[in-house]
Order: C-alpha cells, then structure tokens, then sequence
C-alpha cells in the first residue's frame, strides 16, 4: 500500500493532530481508535519509524478536519481546502449547522484556542440571540441562496421554522461564547443583512408585514448586545472572563474570514456562495492570512474595554443606518 515517506513531515502532522485533542485525551489511545492498530504501531508512526498510509492519512484529514496538505510542506501555490457540500435540502443545511458547532466543541475541549472573525457580515453566532432575527437569516439562506424547494413558495413566518435549527444555534452561540475571540467589523458588516430585509419586505415575503419591523427591531438590539459585550469585553454574562475584543475597521474588508489558533497551529476558515465554508491548515496560507489580519488589526481602531466614544459613535451609525431600514419596510 502507498505510504507517506517524510518521516520529519510525518512527525510534524501527527504533533498537530495531538496539539489540537485536549490533554485530558490520551493521543496514543485516540489514534488507536481512529485507525484500528497497536499501540506500539502507533508509536511507531509517531516516531517516524513505521510510514502512515494514505488510507491511514485521509482517515486522521477527515476526522480532524485537516487539508492533506497539512502533511507536506511545499513551495506551489496550489492549497487543499476542506469545506461541506450543503444540498438543497433542510437537513443538509442542519448539518452544515452542526458542522460549525462540531468545530467549536473541538476547539473547546483543546482547551486553549482562539479566533480571529474579519466580518464582512454579522457572525452567525450572534444571531441566536434573537430568535426571530436567527430564523429570519436561516429562511433567507435556506430559500434564496440554497434554494431548497419546500421554501419557494413558503412566506417568512417565526412560527415556520424548524425548531431544530434554532436547537442548534443556541449550542452555537453557548460554545461561542467561551472561546476567546477578536472580531473586526466595519460599518458595512450590517449592509447585506440590511438589504435582506429590505429586499423581502418589498417583494411581499413576510407573511405579516409587521414582520420586517420586528426583524429590524432585533437586529438593532443585536447591535447594542455586541456594545455590551465589547464595553465588558467578554462574551459571558456576570463573568469577570476578559473573552472578548471588538475592533472597528474604516477599511472595507470584502469577504468574511475567520483565523483560528490552537497551541500556534493555524487553521484558516474563508466564506463562500454567500454563506457556506471552505477551511484549509496550510501553514504557508495560514501564515499570510495572520499576516493580513495583523495589518488590518493594526490599522483598527479598539473598541472593547476602551474608546467609548469611538465604539458609541461606530454603534450609532449602525442604528441610524437600521433606522433608515425601518422607515423604509413601514412603508410596505
């Protein structure tokens, strides 16, 4: 069977793979496990000695969510990217759901990682704090942007969503909540949400107009909950946790893109076909993409914990921007 034949390489993947389980987790038993041999192979591969198979590779890849080229270091440009294929269907979108909570639960038990969120639009984990305003973005996503077909011709209505999907946001929002995160936002990072609502309320999407106004409603709340949380700069109610940093960017950012780190080993996440996520541990990739964030951290303003000022004029212009919204969908 073909085999990997870098025996430092090899080394260097495996210790990835063991730098991202908890300590609690025993490694040598947990590879065991996952690839079905004895502990004295898996000593074997870890020390270099005995070559991982490709079968052995794609099983460790898929079930850490590792690129393949995480395992070699390479001068091309070319870069793996792992991502999930949502289907048009409600279920597959849960599963999409469950995938984004499957990695923080991960990242939690490592115990000591970290995310950097650039927003190009308002993380998802935000949005299940309102549950009107959560079920709103999954309607939208599920019919405009999957175009699942029991949504065609399905108004917008709270009382239409699955029960399930919001089940799994708040798991979401709770395992969020205690991993300590930066997030860069911008005046901009309200616009496609914005729109959204203003698009459905004058197509006639909301099955009782009053609808759109209670979205807007919420999505101003939402904005004066992320106020709250980057004044207290933590994420955890009544906790003295400092978990949490908000930047604010005058610069347009363009696509959302999240950098998480656990014990200095990268993974990239970078949204695409509006919603969905492709996720790649190229350690070149991963390099340059902490490099930009690091620039764009620097040309940022801090908004959490100080500059009051700053953080109420950037949260005003934000509301006054909903405001406008408002007026608007009263209209129809």
């Amino acid at each position: 069977m073909t085999s990997v034949t870098n025996p430092e390489q090899q080394k260097k993947f495996l210790e990835k793979i063991k730098y991202l389980l908890p300590s609690s987790i025993s490694f040598v038993d947990t590879l065991e496990e996952l690839l079905q041999i004895s502990p004295d192979s898996i000593y074997r591969r870890i020390r270099g000695e005995t070559s991982l198979t490709f079968d052995e590779v794609l099983k460790l890849c898929r079930h850490f969510k590792l690129s393949f080229d995480s395992l070699i270091e390479s001068d091309s440009a070319a870069v793996t990217f792992y991502y999930n294929q949502v289907e048009p269907s409600v279920e597959s979108f849960k599963d999409y759901l469950r995938s984004i909570l499957e990695d923080l639960l991960q990242l939690n038990k490592a115990g000591n990682g970290n995310i950097i969120y650039i927003a190009d639009d308002i993380p998802i984990f935000h949005l299940f704090v309102y549950p009107e305003l959560a079920s709103f973005k999954m309607y939208y996503w599920m019919k405009s942007v999957l175009n699942i077909p029991e949504y065609q011709h399905l108004k917008y209505s709270h009382d239409n969503c699955d029960s399930e999907i919001l089940e799994i946001g708040e798991q979401i929002l709770e395992a969020y909540a205690h991993i300590p995160s930066k997030e860069i936002w911008t005046e901009f990072t309200i616009n496609s949400l914005r729109k959204q609502i203003g698009y459905y309320s004058e197509a006639g999407f909301f099955e009782k107009s009053s609808d759109a106004g209670v979205i807007c409603n919420q999505t101003a709340e939402l904005i004066r909950h992320i106020s709250n949380l980057a004044d207290k700069s933590t994420k955890l109610p009544n906790s003295k946790t400092k978990n949490f940093t908000l930047y604010y960017s005058e610069i347009e950012i363009g696509n959302n893109c999240i950098l998480v780190n656990v014990n200095n080993i990268k993974k990239v996440y970078i949204t695409y076909n509006t919603f969905n996520k492709m996720a790649t541990g190229n350690e070149r990739f991963c390099n340059e993409t902490n490099s930009w964030i690091n620039y764009l951290l620097a040309k940022s303003i801090l908004i959490s914990g100080v500059s009051e000022k700053q953080r109420l004029q950037f949260i005003n212009k934000m509301l006054s921007q909903l405001e406008e919204t408002h007026k608007k969908v009263a209209y129809y």
